[in-house]
């Protein structure tokens, strides 16, 4: 488990870095034809940040999530939006319906760097692990919220909960 006395100390340079912006999805879906999708600037988004250590007021307009986002734009969303065209990150795809899982054969472990994947046989249908990393707005770092890691390989994620990703993953050589 994280603790107090393994926080880091900010990144004031990570404060005013966001990730890309998003916004231009919002002409393409239904309802929105006429959005301003017009990037926001690193300053608002730090300023109006959507909070992400305390529960958010989706009631309170006029604040933004890491990519742009407002409070106004996910009201108007709904509760079900479009996640693979709003974040960019497509859908896994189905696994193909003659598969047949009592062929598949058993893959133990195998090391993260071989040339093949201890799952090769799903490809590219079903990701192994999650992790919900949620930007902090008062130090800009990202934090590990939430988790389910099926190829642990020793690696627990209570232990690291709420923990900032420079303390969970180190830095990874190019190969």
């Amino acid at each position: 488990m994280f603790t107090v006395k393994d926080k880091v100390e900010p990144d004031l340079p990570y404060l005013l870095q966001f990730p890309p912006s998003r916004r231009h999805v919002l002409a393409t879906l239904p309802g929105f034809e006429k959005a301003d999708v017009q990037a926001v600037a690193p300053e608002v988004l730090k300023s109006q940040s959507l909070p992400t250590v305390t529960t958010p007021d989706f009631d309170k307009d006029g604040f933004y999530t890491p990519t742009g986002f407002s409070t106004q734009d996910i009201t108007k969303l709904g509760r079900f939006p479009d996640y693979a065209a709003l974040s960019g990150v497509r859908d896994p795809n189905p696994v193909p319906e003659n598969w047949d899982i009592t062929k598949a054969k058993f893959r133990p472990y195998r090391p993260f760097r071989w040339g093949y994947h201890q799952h090769m046989v799903l490809f590219d249908n079903v990701p192994e692990d999650y992790a919900i990393m949620m930007r902090n707005e008062t130090d800009g770092l990202y934090y590990l919220r939430a988790a389910i890691v099926c190829s642990s390989v020793g690696w627990y994620a209570a232990q690291h909960r709420d923990a900032p990703l420079k303390s969970i993953h180190t830095h990874v050589p190019r190969l």
